[in-house]
């Protein structure tokens, strides 16, 4: 099994997920056709307005793209552009047939500026063709379980059948936020690279003006088109909590941004255990083995509730010993008032030997001289 179905086999079948009642202070009206305000550390929406309905995506889908360059190619690696890449249409980095640049130069052309024909380099540098790189996409899409998704190119430019959601859009984010180096780009508000022939560089400026105008912003990804309006996938981090807001076919993205990030800050807090106890050992060299959740055990909740939250767990039979470390032993449950809000499986946080004959003597001779 690969690395990223172990991942989502743990997200899908090691985490039960249920809805809460959203605290009484609500979003003010949201003009955009669809949009969702999602807990990075959960996956937990918050809020959604028609959150499954399948639009065109513009540019917001070269998070896709830069995500699976970053796992697919080394930053370092060289790519030539192609005369099909430099002609691509709409906005750009403005590169020449026969350039060359390295990954980590074009996903920041591809995420700054926004540079269609640095996705084209990118995913002709992946999979050999725009095309079997939009298959790469649409499998990734499906392991994050966005299964509203169908990508046709690698930049959002309109073409047929090219559409996701905004539920969607927030997972694929939430997984690219994840990694390091992705994170590092979406933050990045200018960057210069080269530009030969030129007596100047190429200047990238981050076309999401929320970095400048909200406090904790960190990402992700504007976009636009006639066909798709304006669309924003953005991310900000306050008091240790990521927030991912996205809205599709707005008329006020940053206001709406704006307001949907203040409403999940303001309205909830995140309450996670780390520790949920410990587990008694027969016949082993300790009493007691202390439990670890396998995933997140995790939930954002309206904060005028956050103390009433309680955590259950429950060891599924006697464990005896010899015990492994992140050995599955039962189970852990949040609670809200009697009301399950996620489960995730335990295990071992550490090893425990069995306790032997000589072991005995040696542990009765010390408590008897201690």
């Amino acid at each position: 099994m690969t690395r990223r179905l172990w991942i989502l086999s743990i997200l899908l079948l090691g985490t039960d997920w249920f809805v809460q009642a959203a605290p009484a202070r609500g979003v003010p009206p949201v003009s955009a056709r669809a949009a969702v305000l999602m807990e990075a550390r959960t996956g937990q929406i918050l809020w959604a307005k028609n959150p499954h309905l399948r639009l065109p995506p513009a540019s917001t889908t070269k998070i896709m793209t830069a995500l699976l360059a970053l796992e697919e190619l080394p930053l370092s690696q060289v790519v030539p552009t192609s005369e099909r890449a430099s002609a691509t249409d709409g906005s750009s980095i403005w590169l020449e047939p026969g350039e060359r640049r390295t990954v980590r130069e074009l996903i920041y052309g591809a995420m700054l500026n926004s540079g269609n024909d640095a996705c084209v380099a990118l995913a002709e540098a992946v999979a050999g063709s725009e095309a079997r790189f939009a298959m790469l996409m649409n499998a990734r899409a499906r392991e994050l379980g966005a299964d509203e998704t169908s990508f046709v190119n690698a930049n959002g430019l309109p073409v047929r059948g090219h559409l996701t959601s905004a539920r969607d859009l927030a997972l694929i984010a939430r997984e690219a936020l994840a990694n390091p180096a992705f994170a590092a780009v979406s933050c990045t508000k200018v960057l210069n690279i080269p530009w030969p022939g030129k007596d100047w560089d190429r200047r990238l400026i981050n076309h999401n003006k929320l970095l400048w105008r909200y406090d904790g912003a960190d990402g992700v990804k504007t976009g636009y088109t006639r066909e798709s309006g304006h669309c924003l996938v953005a991310s900000a981090s306050r008091g240790g909590r990521r927030l991912i807001a996205v809205v599709l076919n707005s008329r006020g993205m940053y206001d709406e941004t704006r307001e949907m990030l203040n409403y999940g800050f303001e309205a909830f807090k995140l309450v996670e255990v780390r520790r949920p106890g410990t587990a008694k050992v027969i016949g082993g060299r300790a009493n007691l083995v202390p439990l670890a959740p396998v995933g997140i055990l995790a939930w954002a909740v309206p904060k005028d509730q956050a103390d009433q939250v309680r955590v259950v767990a429950r060891v599924s039979e006697p464990v005896r010993a010899p015990v492994a470390e992140e050995q599955h032993l039962g189970w852990a449950m949040l609670q809200l008032e009697e009301r399950p809000l996620c489960r995730v499986p335990l295990a071992a946080a550490r090893t425990v030997e069995t306790r032997n004959f000589f072991w005995s003597i040696a542990s009765f001779v010390w408590r008897f001289f201690a």
